[in-house]
C-alpha cells in the first residue's frame, strides 16, 4: 500500500485599502489549488459554499459569515469580514457542508460538531473541507489550509501471477461499512455500525472498466472510491471494507449468470489497524496469484457463486 502526502487547498484572508478606526477589514479569498490527481466524479476541488467562524482568544464566538453558491458567484469569490484590531482570534472554516451551521457560540461547539451523510455519493457540492488558522492582534493576511474530510481510495489489480486460462473481469467496487458522518475538526470515526453505510461509494459497470484495462503489462489502471475519515486504530471495531465483485473463469470452474466471485479486504494503514485519515490518498494493488481463489477465508474470497464447467 502507498500512501501519498495529503493534498492541500487554502483559503486566504487579505487586507483591503479602506481602513476603521477600531476594526480590521479584510477581504477573503479562496484558490482551490491544482492536484495531481484528479477525478471527474466527485469535483476534488470545487468550492460550493462556505462557514467562516472567528473565535476569540477566550474560546467565544466573535462572528460568523456563511455564502452560499449564489453569493459567491455574485461576490466573484470574496467576501468582506471585519474584526477588531488589538485582539488574536482563531479562524475556523467549514465548506461544501450545503447549509449554514447554527446555533454556534463557542469554539468547543463547533470542535465537537459532526457533518452527515445522506447518501455515501453525496458531491454535487463538492467534497467536504475544514481548516483552521490563527490571526495575530495586528494581522490582516491570513491562510488558513483546508483539509478534506474524505480520504481517496485507488485501486489497481496486478494480474502477472495469475495462471494461463483464468479470466478475472472486475465489474464494480464497493466500500462497506463507510461512516455516514464525521466530526467537522478531526479525528473522526464512525459511531457503531448504525453510522456506516452498508453499501457505500462505489463503482459499477464502465466506471469499473478501468481494472480491466492495462496501463503497463499485467497491471490496470485505477479506479478510485471515497469515503469520510475512519480512525479505527489498531483494534478496529467497524473497520471499512472494500469489495470486488469479478466475473471469473477458469479451465474447471465459472460464475454463474448474474453472481460474481467476491473479493474483499479490510483497509488501513498496516495489519491489524483500521485508520483511514482525511485528506489521504490512499493505493491498495490487488494480486490474485494462481487460479485467484488461494485463501480458505470465505469472507475474503466468497466462492459462492462459482460452478463447475
Amino acid at each position: 500500500m502507498k500512501r501519498l502526502l495529503p493534498f492541500l487547498v487554502f483559503l486566504v484572508l487579505l487586507s483591503c485599502s479602506k481602513e476603521q478606526t477600531s476594526l480590521r477589514r479584510v477581504t477573503v479569498r479562496w484558490d482551490a489549488s491544482m492536484m495531481s490527481t484528479r477525478s471527474a466524479s466527485p469535483d476534488e476541488e470545487r468550492i460550493n459554499d462556505l462557514n467562516l467562524f472567528a473565535f476569540r482568544e477566550d474560546g467565544d464566538l466573535e462572528a460568523s459569515l456563511y455564502l452560499d453558491a449564489r453569493t459567491l458567484g455574485r461576490e466573484g469569490s470574496t467576501c468582506s469580514l471585519s474584526l477588531p484590531r488589538g485582539l488574536g482570534y482563531s479562524l475556523y472554516a467549514c465548506v461544501n457542508f450545503g447549509y449554514r451551521i447554527r446555533d454556534i457560540h463557542t469554539r468547543e461547539e463547533l470542535g465537537a460538531y459532526r457533518y452527515y451523510m445522506v447518501y455515501p455519493d453525496e458531491f454535487s457540492r463538492g467534497i467536504p473541507m475544514s481548516g483552521i488558522a490563527e490571526l495575530d492582534p495586528e494581522e490582516r493576511t491570513v491562510t488558513i489550509p483546508l483539509e478534506r474530510m474524505m480520504a481517496k481510495i485507488s485501486l489497481r489489480a496486478d494480474r502477472r501471477e495469475l495462471s494461463e486460462g483464468i479470466r478475472f473481469s472486475v465489474r464494480s467496487v464497493i466500500l462497506g461499512a463507510s461512516p455516514r458522518s464525521a466530526q467537522a475538526f478531526g479525528p473522526s470515526k464512525s459511531q457503531g455500525n448504525m453510522d456506516v453505510f452498508s453499501r457505500g461509494f462505489e463503482r459499477t459497470g464502465t466506471q469499473a472498466d478501468g481494472l480491466n484495462r492495462d496501463q503497463a503489462p499485467g497491471i490496470s489502471e485505477t479506479v478510485s472510491v471515497y469515503m469520510l475519515e475512519n480512525l479505527q486504530g489498531d483494534d478496529p471495531q467497524d473497520p471499512s471494507y472494500i469489495e470486488m465483485a469479478i466475473e471469473y473463469e477458469s479451465p474447471r470452474q465459472v460464475t454463474s449468470p448474474g453472481r460474481y466471485l467476491i473479493y474483499r479486504f479490510r483497509l488501513g494503514e498496516g495489519d491489524g489497524n483500521g485508520d483511514i485519515q482525511r485528506n489521504f490518498h490512499y493505493l491498495f494493488t490487488v494480486c490474485p496469484k494462481g487460479d485467484g481463489l488461494l485463501t480458505e477465508d470465505s469472507w475474503r474470497v466468497d466462492r459462492s457463486a462459482l460452478a463447475a464447467k
